[in-house]
């Protein structure tokens, strides 16, 4: 990848993702409301996994809207990924995941 004056390349982007243990997840409610909680989380090359339980506020708010913002919350030294969440529900990725 060439680098972009005032970008880093991504292998620097993987390489940080995958030594952080904690990342912000913002998420809406169903009335739009925002909400933002940390997580622990693994970075897989490709994919955030994380867990929650079914019954928690962004875990509800993810299943009625499923597009996120994930964010290091380092003002400094951003890393934001947008996208959309999944449940991952497969027994084999799930074995995977928690290896």
């Amino acid at each position: 990848m060439k680098a972009i004056r005032g970008h880093i390349p991504w292998s620097n982007v993987d390489r940080r993702l995958r030594s952080m243990r904690e990342i912000w997840v913002a998420t809406a409610s169903p009335s739009g409301r925002p909400d933002a909680t940390p997580i622990w989380f693994w970075w897989d090359g490709e994919a955030v996994h994380f867990t929650c339980a079914a019954v928690a506020r962004k875990a509800r708010n993810i299943a009625h809207e499923p597009e996120v913002v994930l964010l290091n919350g380092d003002g400094a030294d951003p890393i934001i990924i947008k996208g959309r969440a999944e449940r991952v529900t497969d027994r084999d990725e799930l074995e995977r995941v928690d290896r």
